[in-house]
């Protein structure tokens, strides 16, 4: 009976960590949603929409076709943290990329930095594409 409270006593502080770094974990999760070029373009087609679209590819990709109203902060650039640091955490975003693998990297940074709703196209501009969705060009 000694050993059980005691083990208890030494398990006890661990188990309560543990549950309070998983919720932690569910609400940072949550920051970042992965949604499909139509749920994206729903979002961005709202009359009162506030997203911001972020187009992380390079300017070349971007003067290929990017979508309405697109800021462009080159994931190459060796600042591209700094100027996502830069950005309002408390705004709602829709970010992509080519096909999704930058963006999910991005994703990882943006979470680190505390950004509260960052929706990530799944799939990219080749996906936003292939749903029939349209592009502006310069």
């Amino acid at each position: 009976m000694l050993q059980t409270k005691k083990a208890t006593r030494i398990v006890a502080p661990f188990m309560a960590l543990a549950m309070l770094l998983a919720g932690c974990t569910t609400a940072t999760d949550e920051a970042v949603r992965l949604v499909s070029a139509p749920e994206a373009a729903e979002l961005l087609d709202d009359t009162v929409a506030s997203e911001v679209v972020l187009d992380i590819r390079t300017p070349d990709e971007y003067n290929g076709g990017h979508l309405a109203d697109a800021v462009l902060i080159d994931f190459y650039e060796p600042d591209f943290r700094d100027m996502i640091s830069e950005l309002d955490r408390d705004k709602d975003y829709v970010m992509y990329c080519r096909s999704g693998n930058r963006s999910a990297e991005a994703a990882k940074i943006m979470r680190e930095l505390g950004f509260t709703s960052v929706d990530e196209v799944d799939g990219g501009i080749v996906a936003w594409l292939e749903a029939g969705l349209p592009v502006e060009t310069p």
